[in-house]
């Protein structure tokens, strides 16, 4: 068990065009994995496998594209343990079951690591695995806020 750790995790279908900013991130990551004391972890379109992360490290962070009815690009962090609901529209969700209802079954299980949600408000999940410029020109961003999350 990784208690004492941080794990960062991506969610996202990168076949999806925006909605696979999770993946990217988690791909640059992975390219400074010798830089960051984290697990970086690519969960894919299966919100699911976020279970089996949720009691094993002490610090978990979640990267998703997300509808919280913003400016395409827009970051918000959600931090789970001082949220009462979830105010993004889980019918962005390409993953089948979606990130919220994730987010208030680890509620329910009173999960208490710190468990962040790094958030990007999508401008199209249509097919394709091409980002749009708004969220390509947040990829720096989103990388730092990570990095300070971890350090929080």
């Amino acid at each position: 068990m990784e208690k004492n750790k941080t794990a960062i995790l991506g969610v996202g279908n990168p076949l999806r065009t925006d909605d696979g900013v999770g993946p990217e991130i988690i791909r640059i990551l992975l390219e400074e994995k010798d830089i960051i004391n984290a697990d970086i972890i690519d969960c894919g379109i299966n919100v699911f496998l976020l279970f089996n992360y949720l009691e094993k490290y002490k610090n978990i962070i979640i990267v998703d594209a997300l509808n919280f009815d913003s400016d395409p690009g827009t970051i918000k962090l959600i931090d789970i343990n001082e949220s009462e609901s979830f105010d993004f529209i889980d019918a962005l969700s390409t993953h089948g079951f979606g990130l919220k209802e994730v987010l208030n079954m680890a509620k329910k299980m009173n999960i208490s690591n710190k468990i962040t949600v790094v958030g990007i408000q999508a401008k199209n999940i249509s097919y394709g695995n091409e980002m749009s410029e708004e969220i390509k020109e947040k990829i720096p961003q989103i990388v730092d806020e990570i990095k300070k999350q971890m350090n929080s």
